[in-house]
């Protein structure tokens, strides 16, 4: 003789949206006798509802001290810095935001924050691109300027020194005039000094006079 096998009566529960009457009686019940097992409350409470629908009905939307509207921007930075380091673990991100649940905090995340974060993330990359850029043509820049004034510092010490009295004093090595002149200027000679060239100009006075009395004579014959 065979047994036959024992099966659960199967509950039609209701779903969609919740209804003001359901609200007050979860929250009523909840209130008074607490949650405990939540697959029992339904029963308990009169609602033709899961257990899994009750519980997320109470701790998303009915458990006292929960915070609704717009999240400031103080949340948005926690929400942005926790994500950061702790990726989709909403419920860790809850516990740093008191009365915002996870479900709430993720839906705000998928809906808004994740677009912002991506385009700061991209106006950062610009950013950091242009700086970086700004930076190497200031380094070239600095290191022309620095080539060319030490180019100029060479020139001025190796040109000019300062004497004592502060003025300046070329550092070229002077030429003096006769060192000019060739030995084909100077006639052949090796030497050439202010007497031998006094000497020289007397002899070439004495020949013009000389040409000039020869000049005066020719006329006189004539």
């Amino acid at each position: 003789m065979r047994l036959r096998t024992c099966e659960k009566q199967k509950v039609n529960y209701r779903k969609g949206l919740w209804s003001p009457e359901e609200d007050q009686k979860l929250k009523d019940y909840i209130l008074q006798y607490g949650h405990g097992c939540w697959s029992s409350i339904p029963a308990k409470a009169g609602l033709q509802r899961n257990g899994k629908s009750c519980r997320l009905r109470w701790i998303n939307y009915l458990r006292p001290g929960l915070k609704r509207g717009i999240f400031t921007s103080e949340e948005e930075e926690i929400i942005m810095s926790l994500h950061a380091k702790l990726g989709n673990k909403w419920s860790r991100i809850a516990a740093h935001l008191p009365g915002r649940t996870d479900n709430e905090i993720k839906n705000y995340w998928n809906s808004y924050l994740k677009k912002k974060v991506l385009q700061l993330n991209h106006q950062n990359t610009i950013i950091s691109s242009k700086e970086l850029i700004n930076t190497s043509m200031n380094q070239t820049f600095n290191s022309e300027n620095f080539q060319l004034e030490s180019i100029n510092q060479i020139s001025t010490s190796s040109a000019c020194s300062i004497n004592d009295n502060g003025s300046f004093k070329s550092s070229f090595p002077k030429v003096l005039f006769e060192e000019w002149l060739s030995p084909q200027d100077m006639g052949g000679r090796e030497e050439f000094d202010d007497n031998g060239l006094f000497e020289e100009m007397q002899s070439l006075d004495m020949l013009g006079e000389m040409i000039g009395d020869i000049d005066m004579s020719y006329d006189f014959i004539y």
